[in-house]
Formats: C-alpha cells, sequence, structure tokens
C-alpha cells in the first residue's frame, strides 16, 4: 500500500506547480466515481467535431494530475479534472459523486489489476473507510466538497447514479452551470458517442492495452448497485457506522 501511496505521491512531485486561473471550472471526483465517463460526454459537447478517445481526450479536459497536453484546446474557462480533496482555490466546480460502496469496489479492482496491491477485498474495504488508499477516506472527500457549498465554492454536484438513469437531464444541468445552451440532438450525440463499449473499445485498442490484458477495462463498468452482490450485511453495517452522516445526507440506499 505504502508503494502505491509513494508512486503516487513521486509522479505529481515531478510535475510543475499547477496554477489554477480564477475562471478555471474544475471535474472534481473521488476516485472510480465516473469522472473519465464525464470527460469523454464533455469532450463531445464542447468539441463535436474531434474524434475523442482515452488518448487525446485532455486536449479537451485536462487531468492535473498528469502532464500538460502539448496540443490542447484553448479554451475560456478553461476545465480540469481533478481528484484533490476540498480546495479553497477551486471556485467553481462540477463535484460527481457515486455510491461509496459501488467505489469501494471498483477501485479495489483497479489497484489491484494495475498496481499489483495485494490486499483482498475484506482488508481493503477496512483500509478504504479509514482513508488509507490513494486521496483518502470516501466519506470525507464528498463531505468537504458538499461542504464547500456553504463557502466561497460555486459547486455543482451531479450523482452517478441519476448519470447513468438520465444523462440527457444531468448534461442539461452541466450546460446551464457551463452557460452553454446544448440541444437535446447535440446532448443525445454526445451520450451516444460515449457509449460504455466505445469506452471499451478506446482502452483495448489504444495505449491502455496492458491495462486490459491485466483484466482492468477501465472507465464506467455498467449501474449502480454492484455492491449488493459483493458486501456482507456486516461490511453494510461498518459502512453506514463509518459514513451515515454523508451517506444520509446524499439520500443513499441502506439496505442490501
Amino acid at each position: 500500500m505504502k508503494s502505491i501511496r509513494k508512486a503516487v505521491v513521486s509522479r505529481l512531485r515531478r510535475k510543475p506547480a499547477f496554477q489554477p486561473r480564477p475562471d478555471d471550472v474544475f471535474l472534481v471526483s473521488y476516485p472510480r466515481s465516473g469522472n473519465t465517463w464525464m470527460r469523454y460526454l464533455l469532450a463531445n459537447l464542447l468539441e463535436p467535431q474531434g474524434e475523442w478517445h482515452i488518448e487525446n481526450i485532455g486536449r479537451v479536459i485536462p487531468d492535473i494530475h498528469e502532464t500538460w497536453p502539448a496540443e490542447w484546446i484553448p479554451r475560456r474557462p478553461r476545465i480540469l479534472k481533478s481528484h484533490y480533496p476540498y480546495r479553497a482555490q477551486y471556485r467553481k466546480v462540477i463535484y460527481l459523486y457515486r455510491d461509496g460502496r459501488d467505489v469501494a469496489i471498483s477501485y479495489h479492482h483497479f489497484l489491484v489489476r494495475l498496481h499489483d496491491d495485494k490486499r483482498d477485498f475484506p482488508a481493503f474495504f477496512i483500509d478504504f473507510l479509514h482513508g488509507r488508499v490513494p486521496y483518502g477516506a470516501w466519506h470525507e472527500h464528498v463531505a468537504g466538497w458538499m461542504a464547500s457549498r456553504e463557502s466561497t465554492c460555486s459547486l455543482l454536484p451531479i450523482q452517478y447514479r441519476a448519470l447513468y438513469d438520465n444523462p440527457l437531464k444531468s448534461l442539461q444541468r452541466v450546460g446551464d452551470f457551463l452557460g452553454y445552451q446544448w440541444s437535446n440532438e447535440q446532448i443525445s450525440t454526445a451520450i451516444e458517442k460515449s457509449s460504455y463499449l466505445r469506452l471499451q473499445r478506446d482502452y483495448q485498442a489504444r495505449k491502455y492495452q496492458s491495462h486490459w490484458r491485466k483484466g482492468f477495462q477501465g472507465g464506467v463498468k455498467g449501474g449502480p448497485g454492484k455492491w449488493k452482490e459483493v458486501l456482507t450485511a456486516e461490511q453494510n453495517e461498518l459502512f453506514w457506522e463509518i459514513t451515515g452522516s454523508i451517506s444520509e445526507k446524499l439520500g443513499l440506499e441502506y439496505g442490501l
């Protein structure tokens, strides 16, 4: 686990310090919460003539955790991806959040397949709840950003379940927040071009081939509720014991 965290820190230290602009818009989420899918959707709305995939999507929405793309398409305001917990310098934020139990399952799969994490899921789940993973505890991350609505941050929360169930409505909210008047036809086209099958093909066919061979397919893996197939009743009780305050505010389903 320490080696994973050190790798994240080392990668971030190699990059020049990121300098936010006052008008930047940040697409923020805890890892494994649908950020890649949202980047595809926005890229296909902001630059509909482009052919966007996992290798060039940063030209439209750069990832501040990665090297800035050389062929970035200039835009003001910039829209930038981030996984950081609450940061006061982020003044305008689209915050994508997902049921923490589904996040835990996806995050464990990601770390096991790509970073050779040796923990089984029960051990990982304990560490996840206590923040012993990159970017800290899920519930603290979500609670911190949700509380920012009471400060100087202009925040649009987008629930992953709502995005999955009704992407058109969710993207209309995003468009209003960003000041874009996207038609239903434009949004529907972007949704079609950002389908799960498209994400799968991109991961399989491009530089993420090594990810695919390791059994990680990346991106969105389907609908909410996977936790019901994986978590035990005891694990669900522990989840609510630790995260109950923010989970109730989010309206998450309690029972198995």
